[in-house]
């Protein structure tokens, strides 16, 4: 929908539009960018310097990963414009990438009575002209996972084993915007075990510790090189680093905040915050973070309008504090964002476009959306509005 909405005069005419948005189309450059940047690396050789023929490539590919076929069709053009050959090069990917790539799981799956005895299975996936082996990681299949070290409290790391067993690793990553204190590694844990992925899940190990198991798994793994992509509101590919691992994901981080925030001076009488992410990726908590969000901005009781594809159903404690403006308000035991929402959800409308069926959003006390004619009549009754593209990860300048 936000698709029609940007392309409706009356919104046009009615909704400042104040983020730094790539034009549309950027990502067919995606060549070009990823072109110069492996001639230019940060703190580190130009790839043609740092791969050579013969040299067995495994690229790993991050979850969500933004236009992430694109990006692995330009990088396997690369190399084999490097003379690496196409049987040399092998692409690692979890099940949610194979899902956003519309790879069937018949391809992939195994039968149970031999999964605890074989590695994954690799399958050839075309990019371009080049077929490359694939192969979907599956953090419980031990045949799969080699073992690299043993952590500061003795637990054992693990990695995919087609990563251990390559001469050159090439992680393709991203971050967020905003804390750079999140884990978002591209290799550790996703691919490796589940223990692993267990106890980080659980907040064990803590901050510190984290970040040591990362570059342990990455630094004895020799994963030293990685490519980051920079994407803007709207999800349109902006930018592509590469270069020393910590050094990109630095410049990465810097230059993904700078996309993401912005100033907005107006007094919007009614936001309209939309959640562009990947409808199988969308969650409850996006909607919380955009609703806040966009309760920062606006003024006088106006509506808040919250544009997503999201098809779940709220966790208790979400559903809980959606549910407190018919009560005596939000229990003293809840977080305090959610402490924020019940007090945004009191004091004003909030409507909702999602997959889910009107009866399951106007339970929750939210306004049922469908139509961009819904929200512009919606929006109708109000001078002044202001649409924020992706509000559950945008930053904002007060």
């Amino acid at each position: 929908m936000i698709h029609e909405l940007l392309a409706d005069e009356s919104i046009q005419s009615k909704f400042a539009m104040p983020q730094q948005v790539v034009a549309a189309g950027a990502s067919v450059e995606i060549k070009s960018m990823l072109g110069a940047a492996v001639k230019s690396p940060i703190m580190y050789p130009p790839l043609a310097e740092s791969v050579f023929a013969g040299d067995t490539v495994a690229i790993v590919v991050q979850n969500d990963l933004p236009e992430a076929r694109a990006i692995l069709e330009a990088l396997v053009e690369c190399l084999c414009g490097l003379s690496i050959a196409a049987t040399d090069v092998s692409i690692v990917i979890s099940k949610q990438t194979a899902d956003a790539m519309s790879i069937d799981p018949r391809v992939y799956r195994m039968p149970d009575e031999t999964k605890d005895e074989q590695p994954p299975v690799r399958f050839p996936l075309s990019f371009g002209f080049n077929e490359i082996v694939c192969q979907v990681h599956d953090a419980s299949n031990d045949a799969g996972l080699a073992y690299l070290n043993a952590n500061e409290d003795g637990d054992p790391v693990y990695v995919n084993r087609l990563l251990v067993d390559a001469d050159v690793v090439i992680p393709i990553g991203f971050v967020e915007p905003g804390d750079d204190t999140r884990q978002t590694d591209c290799i550790y844990p996703d691919f490796s075990a589940v223990a692993a992925q267990d106890r980080f899940a659980n907040g064990n190990p803590n901050g510190l510790a984290c970040r040591s198991e990362v570059a342990l798994a990455n630094d004895m793994l020799g994963s030293f090189f990685s490519i980051q992509l920079v994407s803007g509101p709207g999800g349109e590919l902006a930018e592509v680093l590469c270069g020393e691992r910590t050094r990109t994901k630095t410049a990465a981080r810097e230059k993904v905040n700078e996309r993401w925030t912005f100033e907005y001076s107006g007094v919007p009488e009614v936001v309209l915050a939309s959640i562009e992410t990947e409808p199988e990726n969308q969650t409850w908590d996006d909607v919380v973070e955009a609703v806040l969000t966009s309760s920062q901005l606006i003024s006088g009781k106006g509506p808040i309008i919250v544009l997503s594809d999201l098809s779940s159903k709220p966790n208790k404690k979400i559903r809980k504090a959606l549910l407190s403006q018919f009560d005596d308000g939000p229990e003293k035991k809840s977080s305090a964002k959610l402490r924020s929402l019940a007090g945004v959800v009191a004091e004003r409308s909030i409507f909702l476009k999602s997959e889910l069926p009107a009866a399951a959003v106007e339970e929750l006390g939210l306004g049922n959306l469908d139509s961009v004619e819904q929200v512009s009549r919606v929006a109708e009754p109000f001078q002044l509005g202001v649409l924020i593209r992706d509000a559950h990860k945008c930053q904002l300048k007060l």
